[in-house]
């Protein structure tokens, strides 16, 4: 499964709990459309040449920001910072949906913070996991990725969310949300499994050293998918 198909199944599920026009009193961003509030479409135009919105402007912000506009910042606002905030391109597709969902809805420094409270390290620490920590980050996940992506999005609902000052006003939403992400990554982990299947028997390997070629020749190109490849491979020839 690429990471361009993985990215795309994150959208999707995001661009669901993110659709439509918000503006609540009780939340900080604002004036928000899709996801994207008023001060992160701003930034972006900065960026990227294009005008800014008043913060009054309902009508200019809902036409301008976009389905496809919302997913190119998504992706450069919340996925490329996660890439040097806990390497996330190196992690598996159930880990890597609910960190991306966690940032887009509290920011790109809380998976962090998150991961760092899970391991009993404090919290606040909103900085760049470092490479050991991004090394205990994989090994740990690598074993049971449901199991990982599960836990880290009950730790949000049960611990984090709760402590927050607007938290009566969104809790019934943040819940929703958040139950959707445990059944998405379940959904996720069958669509991965499924993709490896194809693939394996797209292949037809006749025998286990076959198989084993092309292990070889996918990790030059897409090493993500050379791992599940090896994955289905333990589990047809590994007893």
């Amino acid at each position: 499964m690429k990471l361009r198909d993985v990215q795309n199944f994150c959208l999707d599920s995001i661009g669901r709990d993110e659709g439509g026009y918000f503006n609540h009193p009780d939340d900080p961003g604002g004036m928000t459309m899709r996801g994207v509030t008023i001060g992160r479409y701003n930034a972006y135009a900065a960026k990227n040449g294009l005008p800014r919105i008043a913060a009054n402007d309902k009508d200019t912000f809902i036409k301008t920001v976009t389905k496809e506009l919302a997913r190119t910042i998504f992706l450069e606002d919340y996925w490329k910072p996660m890439e040097r905030n806990v390497d996330i391109n190196n992690l598996h597709p159930c880990v890597q949906y609910p960190i991306f969902d966690l940032a887009v809805n509290s920011g790109t420094g809380r998976p962090q913070d998150l991961i760092r409270r899970m391991w009993g390290q404090g919290s606040g620490n909103v900085a760049p996991l470092t490479a050991a920590e991004k090394k205990r980050l994989k090994e740990e996940s690598d074993r049971n990725p449901v199991e990982w992506g599960i836990r880290l999005t009950q730790y949000r609902i049960n611990v984090y969310l709760p402590r927050l000052k607007n938290w009566p006003s969104f809790k019934n939403g943040w819940t929703n949300r958040c139950n959707r992400v445990i059944m998405d990554i379940k959904k996720l982990n069958d669509l991965v499994k499924k993709t490896v299947e194809n693939i394996a028997q797209a292949l037809k390997p006749k025998e286990q050293k076959e198989l084993e070629f092309y292990i070889g020749k996918y990790s030059e190109r897409d090493p993500q998918m050379a791992k599940f490849l090896k994955e289905y491979y333990d589990l047809k020839y590994k007893k």
